[in-house]
């Protein structure tokens, strides 16, 4: 077990927060083309893979900032969305792999080559994304908890 000290937080933080603000970017700009890639995983109805096209890219670009713009300060709220958005996509992938779907995973918005699927580098990417997550959520409760001082 590897044992979370601020420098590896910072660069947790850094690596997750860069990510998640550029992605959510790159979605941000161009929706429909992030509709499209949520659609070919055919789990949702249309009305809420438009709902979740057009609003979840501000959610991640909102968390990957705020992850960026307070770096060495706790911030488990953001860290506790950050998780559920990465159990989210790790959770749409396994069905779309397991019924073979050809698909991109969406993360850029529409589909950036005509490769075929790389859902084990994808599941690998968000597991150790989502470890990272978890990690800094621990280390965070750590940070928030009040400090204690003995009156003689």
């Amino acid at each position: 077990m590897v044992k979370i000290t601020k420098p590896l937080a910072f660069l947790i933080k850094l690596i997750i927060g860069g990510f998640s603000f550029y992605v959510g970017i790159k979605k941000a700009i161009v929706p429909a083309d992030f509709l499209e890639a949520i659609e070919n995983y055919r789990l949702l109805p249309y009305a809420l893979a438009w709902f979740t096209a057009f609003y979840l890219p501000y959610l991640e670009t909102l968390c990957g900032g705020l992850f960026l713009l307070n770096i060495n300060t706790s911030n488990r709220a953001v860290t506790l969305i950050l998780i559920g958005l990465m159990v989210a996509f790790i959770f749409a992938l396994l069905p779309a792999w397991a019924r073979g779907l050809d698909i991109d995973c969406g993360c850029f918005g529409k589909a950036s080559s005509a490769t075929a699927p790389q859902y084990l580098k994808w599941l690998l990417r968000n597991g150790l994304f989502l470890s990272g997550l978890l990690s800094l959520f621990w280390f965070e409760k750590g940070a928030d908890s009040p400090k204690t001082a003995v009156v003689t």
